[in-house]
Parts: structure tokens; C-alpha cells; sequence
């Protein structure tokens, strides 16, 4: 198949579409490249996270045109897929050269070695860390990480462009690097406002509390259920994502097997994101204590829907629409009594609460809607 003759920008991402178990990143940039008006070509892998299966159908290590997508996208496997990217770069030339992990070694540290050494020469690296460099992730693998940093940032020239989702992120870029880069910031892509709040109602006879994300130590899924075990209003606790520290869900387990009699646990298990609406309109409120978000796809999900959330201030959404977000604690018992009152609530109440909620997402969803980083990037001189 023929490669693309005029591609601005050279997408690199460790999981993309059809894949979905990576969660919010797959979602964000899906999101950036369907409105940008730059033509993005995407180089990932042939599988999702979590699986060595490759996609059923799609060639690998070649240009692929999914007819559900706008962008060729290139699914590599092995050193073939690996030298044949090399050369489609060196060919491409792209102005824009859009690295998603600084930590990953095919998708990350290696675009960043063949810029440094010249093998590729696009006009701008952009950087997107996707809140790889915060404090949270930082203490994940913390030794790992710590011998790797140097490494890093003897790869990251200072002409080298950053992006970050807020300006909580641009303080943990600044941080990691010990110096100011120069940086774009500006929220992921957010998903549109997308339903009437009138339309929420109890998919069942208790109210639900829903917690959607991946299981993993960072998301905060015990810290969940230590509130909802707080809770004296019956209710349905739905647990959906997959998991990915086993060890971490054991530990959740033993928590959940606490939980008073009158909580109906509901093990979920992963979502597709054509699932997640039907999971949000059915919940009264969204409960994510992660550690550390850069954005949090999964909140603006929530929000895009009317749907209240329950925060930590370890995410930017509290800056972004405000207080009619929900609930953002800084103590397990101020997530638990708000927990209590929505869940309390008439079906006129919640209704009322979620179109609140709903109004200042639009107001703050159509300020940003018009920026485009790529735009932006190729006005920035590095």
C-alpha cells in the first residue's frame, strides 16, 4: 500500500485503535487527531496493552487505512517494524514529530535517540508525558526511574517542544527536567458535552457509585472503597477497568469483602469505551482518588455527561469548571459525606445536580475547543 505523500505530523503512541485497555491516552489523542486539521500519520503497536495478540486483520509494518479512522496508521511488530518506521520517518520528514512517553523504549527513548543523533530531522519534537512525570508516577518503579532520569534528560534537547495538559503538569515537567521548557499548555482534547442531564436516571432499584479506571495503586481504588464503606445509604458500588496489579486488587479484595451488607458490590471487570456511557448514565456519581492525573479522561467522560465526580486535588479539573465538578476532598470524609447527600438525593435532585454540573463543563468545553497544539506548535520557535 502506498505510503502517505504530505504527513505534517508523525504520531508515536505505545497502544492505539482498536486497542482500548490503555485507557484515557488512547481516547485523549483518538480525540486530537480526529478534530486537528493537521494531517497525523500514527506509528503504534499491533496489539493492546495487557496482550501479544495482534489485531485480527490489520497488516503490521505497513501503511494501514482503517476505514473508521482519517489517519494511516503504521502497526509495527519486531525489528522489522522498527527499521521500516526508521525509514518511513527519514522519507516523511515530518514538521512534527509527537512522542507520547518518555518512558517507553520503542515509542519514547528511541524516537529521542535518532533526533539526537540526526537520523531523523523533523522541525519540532513535542512531547506529551501524559503525567508520566508526576510525583505519583514518579514513586511507581521509583529506583527504575531514578537510574533511567539521567539517560532521559541527556536525550531531551532544550529545543525540544513540550505539551502540558495543565499547569500542574508544566510544574512536574519543570521539576523532572530542573529547568523551564518551552511548553504549550493546554488541556488534552476534552470529549464533547454529549447528553441532556433529563435523561439520567437509576438503571436499578439502588443508586449506583461507579468507579471506572484502571486497577492500578495510582487510580486509588482502596481509598474508594474505604469511603463508600463509610456510606449508610444502600447502594451499588460498580468496580469496572482492568487490571493491572494483581497483588494491588488482592488488596482491594480483602477491603471490599469488609464492606457493610447494605453495598452491592459489582465487579465489572474491563469496559470498552463504547461501554462507558451506558456506565456513566447509569451511576449517580464518579469516584476517582487517583494519586496523580495530568487530565484524567475518564473525569471528563464523566463530566461531558452531566455526571458529578469525586476528586482528589491531585487533578486539574477543580481549575478547569469549578466547584459544580462535584466533590474534590482533602479527606477521605469530606468524599464520603458528599458520597452520602448525592446518593440521598430525589431523581428531580439528581436530575437538577447533574444539568449544574453539565452547564459549566459546556461553558469551559467550548472555551477550549478551539485550540489545536499542532497549530500552536508550529508557531513556537525552539
Amino acid at each position: 500500500m502506498d505510503s502517505p505523500v504530505e504527513t505534517t505530523v508523525a504520531l508515536l503512541a505505545d497502544y492505539w485503535r482498536p486497542g482500548w485497555r490503555a485507557g484515557g491516552p488512547i481516547t485523549s489523542l483518538g480525540l486530537l487527531v480526529d478534530r486537528t486539521k493537521a494531517h497525523v500519520a500514527v506509528f503504534t503497536r499491533n496489539h493492546d496493552l495487557g496482550s501479544r495478540q495482534p489485531y485480527s486483520e490489520i497488516a503490521t509494518n505497513e501503511w494501514t487505512h482503517r476505514a473508521d479512522a482519517r489517519s494511516p496508521t503504521a502497526y509495527l511488530t519486531g525489528w522489522r517494524g522498527i527499521t521500516w518506521a526508521l525509514r518511513e520517518l527519514r522519507r516523511m520528514q515530518p514538521q512534527i514529530l509527537h512522542i507520547n512517553s518518555l518512558h517507553s523504549p520503542l515509542f519514547g527513548i528511541l524516537p529521542l535517540a535518532t533526533t539526537r543523533l540526526g537520523l531523523i530531522r523533523p522541525t519540532h519534537v513535542l512531547i506529551s508525558p501524559h503525567g508520566e512525570l508526576s510525583g505519583a508516577s514518579q514513586q511507581h518503579k521509583k529506583w527504575k526511574k531514578a537510574l533511567a532520569r539521567p539517560l532521559l534528560r541527556g536525550l531531551v534537547s532544550r529545543r525540544i517542544l513540550w505539551h502540558a495538559s495543565s499547569a500542574m503538569e508544566f510544574a512536574d515537567i519543570e521539576a523532572w527536567l530542573g529547568r523551564t521548557p518551552s511548553t504549550i499548555v493546554a488541556p488534552d482534547t476534552p470529549p464533547a458535552p454529549r447528553s441532556n442531564a433529563d435523561a439520567f436516571q437509576d438503571a436499578h432499584s439502588l443508586p449506583t457509585v461507579l468507579f471506572a479506571s484502571r486497577i492500578h495503586p495510582i487510580k486509588g481504588l482502596d481509598t474508594a472503597i474505604e469511603m463508600v464503606a463509610r456510606v449508610e445509604t444502600p447502594c451499588r458500588f460498580v468496580i469496572a477497568g482492568p487490571i493491572e496489579d494483581d497483588s494491588y486488587w488482592q488488596q482491594c479484595e480483602r477491603l471490599l469483602a469488609l464492606l457493610p451488607s447494605h453495598i452491592d458490590v459489582v465487579r465489572n471487570g474491563p469496559y470498552r469505551p463504547s461501554e462507558l456511557d451506558a456506565l456513566i448514565d447509569g451511576a449517580r456519581v464518579l469516584v476517582l482518588p487517583t494519586k496523580g492525573e495530568n487530565f484524567g479522561q475518564v473525569i471528563a467522560e464523566a463530566l461531558s455527561r452531566g455526571c458529578p465526580v469525586v476528586i482528589p486535588p491531585t487533578t486539574p479539573w477543580l481549575d478547569f469548571v469549578g466547584p459544580d465538578l462535584g466533590c474534590v476532598f482533602e479527606r477521605k470524609s469530606a468524599g464520603a459525606d458528599f458520597l452520602g447527600r448525592v446518593l440521598t438525593e430525589s431523581g428531580e435532585q439528581a436530575k437538577e445536580r447533574r444539568r449544574s454540573t453539565l452547564s459549566s463543563y459546556r461553558t469551559w468545553c467550548e472555551a477550549v475547543s478551539a485550540e489545536d497544539i499542532y497549530v500552536q506548535a508550529l508557531e513556537v520557535r525552539t
